[in-house]
């Protein structure tokens, strides 16, 4: 699915931070009221600065509220293909904060890393360029420049479902 920057792509709910809004925006309504009903006598005037006071703080935190569950709609950063969805997700599923919902792919800047047989190293040089034929996917082949080489062994992979104990090539 295609997406332009900006397009919402996800609404991720929080209810503690819905019950924090609820329960804020009441404590500022009532202090609003409060300080409308007050009658500017003097012995009312300290009560009403106390007042003033705490509805300037409830209403900061009011509006840090309502930032924070408007971060909670992801927008498309820019524009894109959104390549993967987490499929064990729907609606009302519980997520943390590092669960990955989707991967939004920007095709205008493509990096390939891949593992490569000894062997072929000795023909590969930085600044050199080729062409990257994708395994897994429909996409078409591209061409690639050479940036990086790192030609000592590797025993940790980044992506663990390339190893070939979960049925990878490496």
């Amino acid at each position: 699915q295609k997406v332009k920057k900006g397009d919402l792509l996800v609404t991720v709910r929080s209810p503690e931070l819905e019950y924090t809004g609820k329960k804020t925006l009441l404590k500022v309504q009532t202090l609003k009221w409060y300080l409308d009903r007050k009658e500017n006598t003097e012995s009312l005037l300290e009560s009403s600065n106390i007042a003033r006071q705490q509805l300037q703080e409830e209403q900061a935190k009011l509006n840090g509220t309502r930032e924070r569950v408007a971060s909670l709609r992801i927008k498309a950063p820019f524009d894109g293909v959104v390549s993967q969805f987490n499929e064990l997700l729907h609606p009302n599923s519980i997520v943390g904060k590092e669960t990955a919902i989707m991967m939004l792919v920007n095709k205008s800047v493509l990096e390939v890393e891949t593992y490569i047989p000894e062997e072929t190293l000795k023909r590969l040089q930085v600044g050199g360029a080729g062409k990257f034929y994708p395994e897994y996917t429909e996409s078409e082949s591209f061409a690639v420049e050479i940036t990086n080489i790192e030609e000592s062994s590797s025993r940790y992979l980044n992506e663990p479902w390339l190893a070939s104990e979960y049925g990878g090539d490496v």
